[in-house]
């Protein structure tokens, strides 16, 4: 069974979105106004500073970077979606850390 190399190297969605924007030769403003999704968007995404990013808008940005860049749209997806997973998980741990801080501290008052 032959694998694909994986497309990206990033840690998170936002690095990955930066990256293939890169690749395509494309500044956020272009990317966003063909993408349509607000620039303000664009930018919190490739920060990662979303929670929770819209999937809509993420399949946008994605199917138009992979039309652009000539990648395979379904391997960005899947390799998109795997750092989405790792980032969630990541997310409810630290969260869950920092819930059994608070609850530690509390009970010791």
């Amino acid at each position: 069974m032959v694998t694909e190399a994986p497309l990206l190297t990033p840690r998170t969605v936002g690095e990955a979105l930066t990256l293939l924007r890169a690749r395509a030769d494309l500044n956020r403003d272009d990317l966003a106004r063909e993408a349509d999704v607000a620039t303000g968007t664009l930018s919190r995404y490739e920060r990662d500073k979303t929670r929770k990013p819209d999937m809509a808008v993420i399949r946008r940005l994605v199917n138009h970077l992979a039309e652009v860049t000539g990648d395979d749209a379904r391997t960005l997806w899947r390799e998109i979606g795997d750092l989405m997973d790792r980032q969630q998980a990541s997310s409810r741990y630290v969260r869950a850390q920092v819930r059994s801080r608070q609850r530690r501290r509390k009970a010791s008052d």
